[in-house]
C-alpha cells in the first residue's frame, strides 16, 4: 500500500476500554462504532483519514479489535498486526494504548503492553502513548477537577512503573465532550513526540527484524539445550547403570536375608 503523509495513529487496548470513542474524539465525529460495553464492540480493523482543520495535518486513524482478548496464538496476532500496518499505510507513528480510568488497573491491563512488545518488539516503546479514557467518570466522583498526578500517587506500583517505561508519555481524555481543544492537545502531544531526537516511525521492517531476532534466540536456546544434553549424557548413563546395579543388589540381598529388616540399596563408592 502506498505511503500516506500525516500522523499515522493506531489505537489498541482491552475490550470495552474506550478505543473507538477515543478514535471518534480524534476524528471530531462519530465515524467508529462505539458504545458503553464490557465486551469488545470493534470486530475488525477500521481506518478513517481526516484533516485537522487547525493546522491541516492529515490524521490516519486505525481502530483495532481487542486482539489479545480474542487470540491466544501470538502468530495469529502478528498476522493481524501486519494487516494493521498495511491499513496504516505501512507505518505507525503513534500507538495509542487506551486504559480505562473507571476501572482499577490490574495485571491484565499491564499484559496488553507486555504482549504488544512481545509481538512488535521493544522498539515500539518509542511510539507508545498511554491514553487514560473515562476521565469524566472520575470527575463525577471528585468535587474538584480531576488531577492525574494525584491519581498516580495513589495508583499501584505496576501502573507507575508502566508510565515510567514509556517516559511519562500519557494523556487523559473525556470522550463525552466533543472538544476541539481536547483534540488539539492530543495532536500537539503526538507532534511533539515525533519531533524528538532519534524518533522514527514503526514499520514492517522493524517487525521483520524483531521476528528474525526471536528466531535466532530460539535457535541459540535449542543449540544450548542440545549442548547441555551432550554434556550430561555420560553421567546420566553412568547413574542409570549404577541405579540398575543397586536395584539388582537389593533384590539379591532380600533373597539371601528374607527375614532382615534392611530394605534398601547399599552404597559402594566409585
Amino acid at each position: 500500500m502506498a505511503a500516506c503523509d500525516g500522523i499515522h495513529i493506531v489505537l489498541a487496548g482491552r475490550g470495552g476500554c474506550g478505543k473507538s470513542a477515543t478514535a471518534n474524539t480524534l476524528c471530531g465525529g462519530n465515524y467508529f462504532k462505539s458504545k458503553c460495553s464490557t465486551f469488545p464492540v470493534t470486530k475488525c480493523f477500521e481506518r478513517k483519514i481526516v484533516l485537522n482543520a487547525a493546522d491541516h495535518t492529515q490524521l490516519i486513524i486505525v481502530d483495532s479489535p481487542a486482539l489479545f482478548d480474542i487470540y491466544d496464538d501470538e502468530n495469529i496476532v502478528s498476522k493481524e498486526l501486519a494487516l494493521c500496518l498495511d491499513l496504516a499505510y505501512s507505518k505507525i507513528d503513534i500507538l495509542l494504548v487506551v486504559v480505562p480510568l473507571n476501572e482499577r488497573f490490574t495485571s491484565k491491563d499491564k499484559e496488553v503492553f507486555d504482549q504488544i512488545e512481545s509481538v512488535l518488539g521493544n522498539c515500539i516503546r518509542k511510539n507508545i502513548v498511554v491514553c487514560f479514557s473515562y476521565e469524566d467518570e472520575l470527575n463525577k466522583l471528585n468535587k474538584e477537577n480531576f488531577n492525574m498526578n494525584s491519581y498516580l500517587e495513589s495508583s499501584p506500583t505496576v501502573l507507575v512503573d508502566l508510565i515510567k517505561r514509556y517516559d511519562n508519555r500519557y494523556l487523559t481524555i473525556d470522550n463525552t465532550q466533543n472538544s476541539d481543544q481536547q483534540r488539539q492537545n492530543m495532536i500537539g502531544i503526538f507532534m511533539k513526540l515525533m519531533r524528538e531526537f532519534e524518533y522514527c516511525s514503526y514499520t514492517m521492517k522493524n517487525m521483520i527484524e524483531w521476528k528474525e531476532q526471536l528466531q535466532k534466540r530460539k535457535k541459540k536456546f535449542e543449540d544450548d539445550e542440545r549442548s547441555i544434553d551432550k554434556k550430561y549424557e555420560p553421567i546420566i548413563d553412568y547413574l542409570k547403570k549404577e541405579e540398575k546395579k543397586q536395584r539388582k543388589t537389593a533384590i539379591q540381598e532380600k533373597k539371601q536375608f528374607p527375614n532382615s529388616k534392611f530394605d534398601g540399596y547399599k552404597y559402594k563408592g566409585m
